[in-house]
């Protein structure tokens, strides 16, 4: 919900205007009524209660910055679910509409400005624990008056943890500028910042926003040299943006500092590629890597060495002599930085650094499904080998594959794929007649569970089979209708919806050997229709969707206590449905599909029944989005969409930020669900 202008906080700041708004909040003009001058309020809506515990702590310590390239944090509070920061306002326009005005702009007064910034990123990531700002982009730069760059929006601002990660709160980025650390489970540091500062300076230089670090990551884009778009650009500063844009953290400079001196034509050359091994005499296959990696080189055969070792002798010699003589004149005509600090980052563990454990299940069991052992788990995918673009040292989302229906095999059938994140490969699984859909991973993630047609398409079945498609397995065979089976994280039943009870759907489980088949509808009251399945991260809840009077809600019910209604687990007033409920991995929030005239969007909501609430910011348009399945660490929510014209599968932040297409192609692809890693949620 909008501030209103005129409304007041705190009984001490008065709203003047909205300033600007993100995935998770905005920032508001406002005016301090007790120091009687104007002020900058970010507003932040993640409501979770880790959120809120974490946003005093942060505060605390941005209150305690100061630097002239950063605004002050002077005030923080929270009002309800929501967290305030009160920053200074700084007059001015950003550089966002400065390049809007005059593009491209000068390298002499880019770099000014990149040394002023470097300056407050050097002290930012000097601080005990280390502040990373997370979101450098042309529009949070603004200029003073007098011309110097302020770096705004701290609301978004994360501290370090032990791990050289950051905190778990709000997530947010912007596309072009965000390195793919950020999109995925590798943690974020200091180098993250300088990958956003370096797309920043190429921006403003060229005019042109490089491509998304996802894209890129993914084969979609390739990236271009600056001089390719302005040539004026130096080759000193090419060659520095070039590398602080790399894909992986560790082919960039290992500090803000280091990345100036770059900018300058200083400091140490880029590390060598790191080679594959190989025999001595073996061929080095050229990989068709991301268009910043260096490629391998093909190995020759040795020739044999020349009998002039005085000539080689002499010609080294005269090489380092030059290579001196230029050091030294480059450094007394450009001496060093003198006040960027370059003190070693010292991370401080916090008490939030580690997770609360989720509650335990109670081991009762339902009485007519009792657990079965885990059957031998299944040979892993072996992903086919494929010219692919480099893939990132952690994958996205903490795992790589996706598996989903697809209408790629050309004959218009959903077969059932696996698409890896990691070289943008795909892989079909299953070839039979009838149309695939919903697969769902087992919790181990070696076999598949999914619905499929009969030869004449009036009924389905659920099916098993390995993860690369073999041992396929009916699983209820059965003249009714069976589908959108859900897999427990306990591994010891299924549950999917049927028809086979005089025609009304409701939800059935099954042992994953296809024995102690009971209707879990029928133990509530009336026996609604119930559908849509999804297991609670635990497997302690069974999340549903039913219509027993009023709207289509999701509830939420305990198999243990079958004698107990399920409780509705979003807000039961509003003239919409919902649907499609899947769990977070941490088991704190539940993605879900809302209905609303027609359309379909993605909402995000805490699983904890007393932080209930409307959706009043959906992740999603209304252009038919739907299927939402988490990544493993929790951090991203992949799902189909509609929004082009044609279903694709797309992938974003738990923010909503960051919505990219995966596949990108005529068939249509739906229902996805990304692999779990065994042993439960990664990157927390």
């Amino acid at each position: 919900m909008t501030l209103s202008v005129g409304e007041l906080l705190q009984n001490r700041y008065r709203i003047e205007g909205l300033l600007g708004r993100g995935g998770m909040g905005a920032v508001y003009r406002a005016y301090d009524l007790v120091l009687s001058t104007p002020v900058a309020i970010k507003e932040n809506l993640n409501s979770a209660a880790e959120a809120i515990r974490q946003f005093k702590r942060e505060a605390v310590l941005l209150a305690s910055l100061r630097h002239g390239n950063l605004p002050r944090v002077t005030d923080h509070f929270v009002i309800g679910s929501r967290q305030y920061l009160v920053m200074d306002y700084v007059a001015g326009e950003d550089l966002k509409t400065r390049l809007e005005r005059e593009s491209p702009l000068a390298e002499p007064q880019v770099l000014a400005w990149a040394k002023e910034i470097c300056n407050a990123l050097s002290y930012l990531h000097s601080r005990q624990p280390v502040v990373i700002h997370r979101d450098i982009k042309p529009a949070n730069i603004k200029l003073t008056p007098d011309g110097h760059p302020i770096l705004v929006d701290f609301g978004i601002a994360k501290v370090a943890d032990v791990g050289g990660g950051t905190s778990t709160g709000a997530r947010s980025l912007t596309p072009g500028f965000a390195p793919p650390e950020q999109y995925g489970s590798r943690p974020t540091d200091s180098r993250s910042d300088q990958y956003s500062l370096a797309a920043t300076l190429y921006t403003l230089l060229t005019g042109t926003i490089p491509p998304d670090s996802l894209e890129r990551t993914l084969g979609q884009s390739n990236f271009r040299p600056a001089s390719e778009i302005n040539p004026k650009v130096s080759p000193a500063v090419e060659a520095a943006l070039t590398r602080a844009l790399q894909l992986n953290p560790e082919d960039r400079y290992p500090s803000t500092a280091e990345f100036y001196e770059g900018l300058l034509g200083r400091g140490l050359p880029p590390p060598p590629p790191r080679p594959a091994a190989a025999s001595p005499n073996a061929t080095v296959r050229k990989p068709i890597a991301s268009p910043l990696s260096v490629a391998a080189t093909a190995a020759v055969p040795s020739k044999p060495a020349r009998r002039f070792p005085w000539v080689i002798a002499v010609l080294l010699s005269l090489t380092v002599l030059t290579g001196i003589a230029v050091v030294a004149l480059l450094y007394l005509l450009n001496p060093p930085l003198p006040d960027l600090p370059l003190t070693p980052v010292v991370v401080v563990p916090t008490a939030l650094d580690s997770p609360s454990p989720l509650p335990q299940a109670s081991p009762t069991a339902l009485p007519v499904v009792a657990p079965i052992p885990t059957a031998t788990p299944a040979p892993t995918l072996a992903p086919t080998e494929t010219a692919a673009p480099t893939a990132l040292p952690t994958p996205l989302g903490g795992s790589s594959l996706i598996v989903f229906a697809s209408t790629r095999s050309g004959d218009g059938v959903y077969q059932l794929f696996v698409l890896d994140l990691a070289d943008g490969s795909t892989r079909q699984l299953t070839f039979d007649s009838g149309n695939k859909g919903h697969p769902h991973w087992s919790p181990d993630g070696q076999r598949i569970v999914y619905e499929a047609e009969s030869a004449d398409a009036k009924k389905r079945d659920i099916f098993i089979m390995n993860a690369d498609g073999s041992d396929i397995q009916n699983l209820s065979n059965n003249p009714a209708d069976d589908y959108y089976p859900s897999w427990n994280p306990r591994g010891d039943r299924i549950a999917y919806v049927s028809d086979r009870t005089g025609g009304a759907v409701q939800i059935y489980f099954v042992r994953p050997d296809g024995s102690g088949l009971i209707n879990i509808s029928k133990l509530h009251h009336n026996q609604p229709e119930e559908w849509d399945p999804a297991w609670s991260s635990d497997g302690r809840y069974l999340y549903l969707v039913r219509k027993p009077n009023g709207p289509v809600r999701i509830w939420r019910w305990d198999p243990a206590t079958p004698d107990m209604e399920p409780l509705v687990a979003t807000m039961f007033a509003g003239d919409y449905s919902e649907s499609v409920p899947a769990l977070s991995p941490r088991g704190d929030q539940m993605a879900y599909v809302r209905l609303v005239d027609g359309g379909r969007e993605i909402c995000v909501s805490s699983t904890d029944l007393d932080l209930k609430k409307p959706c009043d910011n959906p992740l999603t348009s209304l252009s038919g989005n739907i299927d939402p399945a988490w990544s493993p660490d929790g951090r991203m929510i992949v799902f189909s969409s509609l929004r082009d014209g044609n279903e694709e599968l797309y992938v974003m932040t738990v923010t909503g930020a960051g919505q990219r297409n995966i596949t990108a192609s005529p068939s249509r692809d739906r229902q996805p669900d990304w692999q779990p890693v065994p042993g439960g949620a990664t990157g927390f």
